[in-house]
C-alpha cells in the first residue's frame, strides 16, 4: 500500500498565515512582546515575490510579514520553511541573498526565520559566513529543527502553535509506523479540542491536523469513526453551547460550504419528500390491492355463470 503523499510547505503556509500571531509567540516570543497587536500584520506576497524574482502564479511557501511595533517602528519578517534539507544545500547562503535582496529592493532590515521540517538539517542552519582575505560576511538568522524538540516541552506549551509543531514532530517520528500515527492524530485532536483556544484557533488547528498526518486509508477511515463515536459521547453527556455549535457550523462550512443547520433542514426536507413519496406508494399500492380483489371477485362470479 502506497504511503499518502503529506503536503508539508502547503501546511505551514496556511498555517503561518492563518495564525501569524501564535506562530511569532511561539518562535520569536522577545519580538512578540514588542508588537502592538492592534494594528493588523500585514502580508507582503507582492514585494516578496518581487524580492525573490518569483514569476507570477508560481507557489512559494516563503513568507513576508509586516508588523507595528508599540514604539511605531516598523519591522519586517521572513519566514523560510525547509523540509528536504541536505549538506549539498547552502542554505545560509540562499538566506543572505532573500536579505540583500529585499534590503536593497525596499531598504528595509529583516528579522528571518527557517523552519526546518523534514529530518536533515544542514551544519551551517542558522547562519552564512564568507571570507576572501580578511574581508569577512557574517549572517546569522533564526533557526528551528522541528525533529530536535522535546515532545514533553512541546505538549506543556499552551501556545496553538506548539500543537502544529507536535502534529509534524509525530509525522516524522512515524515514517514507518501508521498505527502509532494514528494513535498521536487521535491524541492531537483531542488535545486541541479540549484547550480553551478560540473558536477560530480550534478549527485551524484540527483542520492542520487533520491535512499533515496523512494515514493510510484504512486507518484515516478509522480515525473518523473514531471521533465521530467521540463526538457523539459527548453530545450526549452535555447541553450544546452556543459557541459549541458555531464551532461545528464553522467546521462544516470550511469542509462542505455549508453549516450544519443547513444540513439538517436538507436532511429534513429531504426525509419530508421521502415520506411523501412512500405515502404516495402507499396509496398507489393500496388502490392496486383494490383493484386486484375486484378483479378476482369478477374472475370468481365469470366462473360461476360458466358453470352454471
Amino acid at each position: 500500500m502506497s504511503k499518502p503523499r503529506i503536503q508539508y510547505d502547503k501546511n505551514w503556509k496556511e498555517a503561518v498565515t492563518h495564525m501569524i500571531r501564535p506562530f511569532v509567540g511561539f518562535f520569536m516570543p522577545k519580538l512578540y512582546n514588542d508588537i502592538d497587536w492592534s494594528v493588523e500584520p500585514q502580508f507582503l506576497e507582492q514585494e516578496l515575490h518581487s524580492a525573490l524574482n518569483i514569476k507570477k502564479g508560481k507557489r512559494i511557501t516563503d513568507k513576508l510579514v509586516k508588523v507595528r511595533l508599540l514604539n511605531g517602528e516598523e519591522r519586517w519578517i521572513f519566514i523560510h520553511i525547509e523540509f528536504q534539507s541536505d549538506g549539498n544545500k547552502v542554505i545560509g547562503l540562499r538566506m543572505y541573498r532573500y536579505y540583500r535582496r529585499i534590503y536593497d529592493l525596499y531598504g528595509k532590515e529583516i528579522t528571518a526565520i527557517v523552519i526546518y521540517t523534514g529530518n536533515s538539517i544542514p551544519k551551517m542552519h542558522n547562519r552564512y559566513e564568507h571570507t576572501v582575505y580578511g574581508t569577512s560576511i557574517i549572517y546569522i538568522f533564526n533557526s528551528y529543527a522541528i525533529i530536535k524538540q522535546d515532545e514533553a516541552s512541546l505538549l506543556a506549551d499552551p501556545n496553538p502553535f506548539s500543537i502544529v509543531v507536535l502534529a509534524n514532530y509525530y509525522v516524522l517520528k512515524t515514517k514507518n509506523d501508521s498505527e502509532k500515527r494514528y494513535q498521536f492524530k487521535e491524541k492531537l485532536y483531542q488535545l486541541a479540542s479540549e484547550r480553551q483556544y478560540s473558536l477560530e484557533f480550534t478549527n485551524k488547528l484540527l483542520t492542520f491536523v487533520l491535512e499533515l498526518m496523512k494515514l493510510p486509508p484504512n486507518l484515516e477511515d478509522k480515525f473518523h469513526e473514531e471521533i465521530n463515536i467521540l463526538n457523539k459521547t459527548k453530545s450526549k453527556e452535555m447541553t450544546l453551547s452556543k459557541s459549541t455549535v458555531k464551532f461545528a457550523d464553522t467546521v462544516a462550512k470550511n469542509f462542505y460550504g455549508e453549516t450544519v443547520e443547513d444540513v439538517r433542514i436538507k436532511l429534513k426536507e429531504k426525509n419530508s419528500k421521502l415520506k411523501e413519496k412512500d405515502s404516495k406508494l402507499k396509496e398507489k399500492d393500496s388502490k392496486l390491492k383494490e383493484k386486484d380483489s375486484k378483479l378476482k371477485e369478477l374472475d370468481k362470479s365469470l366462473s360461476k355463470s360458466i358453470i352454471l
